[in-house]
């Protein structure tokens, strides 16, 4: 099964990634290359390949993403090998954080394929602002990246679950009580 995560900038998408595959064994990550500059990352999980702007290009162009997209400027593309061993390994559940348009691709591709399940993370403004600041980020990326919020929010009827997550915990068991049920 493909478990997609999407959000607002700031819910805690990684967060609440990163708590799931500590408690779920059968849970791997889908790996995504990004033109981004690597945040300070303490417990040593890596959400992304990263990579210059040329070499995304040359790698798009080899097909190497199953989809790409350009997000609060900087280039973001799943791999396209990891969604096809999910498609291989249906005994194995494999997750990602993905954005609103690739979600619809994601879903659609694995359509009579294998199981996906999407969640859409919210949270109020104030707390998505809140959290930005403290993980480091300037007014004028704060503002880039809320500027999107409404986007994302007007595409969360599309998932199969939507859940605001304001105490992390809270959000992780309702997360469990879906991925346990399936």
């Amino acid at each position: 099964m493909i478990i997609i995560l999407s959000g607002v900038s700031g819910v805690g998408k990684n967060t609440i990634i990163k708590e799931l595959m500590l408690k779920r064994d059968n849970l791997h990550f889908i790996l995504s290359g990004t033109t981004r500059p690597k945040r300070e990352n303490a417990d040593g999980i890596e959400f992304y390949e990263y990579m210059s702007s040329e070499e995304f290009i040359q790698k798009e162009k080899q097909g190497y993403f199953f989809e790409t997209q350009e997000v609060h400027g900087f280039m973001y593309g799943i791999i396209k090998k990891y969604i096809d061993e999910a498609i291989k390994k249906p005994e194995n559940d494999y997750i990602r954080d993905i954005d609103v348009y690739g979600t619809q691709r994601v879903k659609a591709y694995m359509k009579g394929k294998g199981e996906c399940v999407s969640i859409f993370l919210d949270a109020p403004n104030e707390v998505l602002r809140d959290r930005l600041k403290n993980r480091g980020e300037t007014d004028d990326r704060i503002e880039v990246r809320l500027s999107r919020a409404k986007l994302e929010r007007e595409n969360k009827k599309f998932y199969d679950y939507s859940i605001e997550n304001i105490d992390i915990q809270t959000t992780l068991n309702a997360i469990n009580k879906i991925l346990d049920k399936r």
